[in-house]
């Protein structure tokens, strides 16, 4: 049986990019392409199968790491969590949880909440992180349940977060900058410029988004006549952020924040650090929401101070 699995492993990791016979040096490296063959002789997956064994992090066991693996067929997706051991020798499919710890608090530490686009007092007892992508159509799907949930409810708060997904929309980081440029001018820019992209997904595409946004800036723009009283754009520093490197350097940065908690679907909330996957239904939305309401209440009876 070994002798078979490793044959076909040599021939599917083969198929797959990867050359078994010549094995790098990092330790790290050589144990994850051994798992990339191992789980690609597993799953039957042959060269049109993408797969991606993530970087190997140390767990709360002695020994055993974590990894993500991500496979990728057409528009089918595979992503998994696996604990790893014994120099790659073991695999254990599923994740492990420290019960003494809370396990939503590294999200809540890991993503910056500081200067972002954000909708609700900023005292709210439950905060929403959005992880979205303007041409992701689940996103557009869950924007108007997002709209009218903020609309309705004054005890949460609701940040947006980039994570374009350039593999598979192509003009999504592009559309992530520009939301950052508008942001730059006003935070009411920034989430009309946010609407604007969900409202009109079906409209927008790489070749006309750039002529898009300038017609959008003009149409906002104080010199033209045309702007909101409240707000306004200028269009000529707004075209001229887009191609700033530094835009694109606050995309990335939400971009490695996304990618350290293993984030890779949009849209991902995390409501107070708790992770809600793809177009919800409001009704899942508001449970947790006053699951969290609940908790915040009995720790502020337990503090002796009354909840806000």
């Amino acid at each position: 049986m070994r002798a078979r699995f490793t044959a076909a492993a040599v021939l599917l990791a083969t198929l797959g990019g990867v050359a078994l016979a010549q094995e790098p040096s990092d330790p790290q490296a050589q144990v994850r392409r051994h798992l990339e063959a191992y789980l690609r002789y597993f799953y039957a997956w042959g060269d049109d199968v993408q797969v991606k064994v993530g970087p190997l992090h140390e767990s709360t066991l002695p020994g055993i790491s974590t990894t993500l693996v991500e496979a990728l067929q057409g528009e089918q997706k595979f992503q998994q969590v696996f604990l790893v051991g014994a120099e790659g020798r073991l695999l254990v499919r599923g994740e492990i949880l420290d019960t003494t710890q809370d396990p939503f608090a590294p999200a809540r530490r890991g993503v910056n909440l500081i200067n972002q686009p954000a909708k609700g007092p900023a005292d709210a007892p439950v905060t929403i992180v959005e992880f979205g992508d303007f041409q992701c159509p689940t996103c557009a799907q869950i924007y108007p349940t997002l709209k009218k949930l903020m609309a309705e409810r004054k005890d949460v708060r609701l940040v947006f977060k980039d994570l374009p997904l350039v593999n598979k929309h192509d003009w999504a980081y592009a559309a992530a900058v520009a939301g950052q440029c508008a942001l730059q001018q006003s935070p009411e820019a920034f989430w009309a410029l946010h609407d604007f992209f969900f409202e009109n997904q079906d409209k927008l595409n790489v070749q006309n988004l750039d002529a898009r946004l300038d017609r959008w800036a003009e149409s906002r723009d104080g010199t033209v006549g045309l702007s909101d009283r409240r707000w306004r754009v200028d269009s000529a520093q707004f075209r001229t952020c887009r191609q700033e490197k530094s835009t694109a350097h606050r995309v990335d940065a939400s971009l490695r924040e996304a990618a350290a908690l293993g984030l890779v679907n949009t849209p991902t909330l995390l409501i107070n650090g708790r992770p809600l996957v793809g177009n919800q239904l409001r009704e899942i939305i508001d449970r947790l929401i006053n699951f969290e309401l609940a908790l915040y209440e009995a720790q502020q009876k337990q503090q002796g101070s009354a909840p806000r």
